[in-house]
């Protein structure tokens, strides 16, 4: 006998981790991708602000700040992020999921474009090679040290010329 678990979330039903969760999603409303853009661009602030983007006394107000979509952490604790990097996070936490990234493509483009145009790269091996270097990443093993950075970057997919 098989068994089945529903895991769709239902309007009116709240699933998730409160602090993650978008305005939509926090009201118990209907959820769709940009859902997930927007707790994406919850991640994205909180690494870039080292602190959590929606704090409050309890969950009722971490969720009527996220309902607000409240970011103003951004401006409390982002004084060295360059403006690009806040912009691209607050499309990303637009209250008005129409007003977000429509695709985590279209939301990885602004990141790497404006990465570009401020001469800090932020490639896979940029990345990997940072969180090694602040002993952020285990070794495969759990008990050796990283030895190469390529080992923990995934390759990119290769063109159909280079099949």
């Amino acid at each position: 006998m098989s068994s089945f678990v529903d895991r769709r979330t239902h309007p009116g039903e709240l699933k998730g981790k409160v602090g993650y969760m978008s305005p939509e999603q926090a009201m118990g409303g209907a959820i769709d991708a940009r859902s997930d853009l927007f707790a994406l661009g919850i991640v994205f602030a909180q690494m870039l602000l080292a602190r959590p983007l929606f704090s409050g006394k309890n969950e009722f107000e971490i969720l009527t700040k996220i309902h607000e979509a409240d970011v103003s952490n951004l401006d409390k604790y982002g004084h060295g992020i360059p403006p690009d990097i806040v912009t691209i996070a607050r499309t990303a936490l637009q209250r008005d999921r129409e007003k977000r990234y429509a695709t985590a493509a279209d939301f990885a483009l602004a990141i790497q474009s404006a990465s570009e145009r401020l001469g800090m790269p932020a490639g896979p091996m940029e990345l990997v090679s940072w969180l090694s270097a602040v002993g952020a990443l285990p070794s495969r093993s759990g008990t050796i040290p990283i030895q190469r950075v390529e080992d923990y970057v995934v390759p990119a997919a290769k063109t159909r010329d280079e099949r």
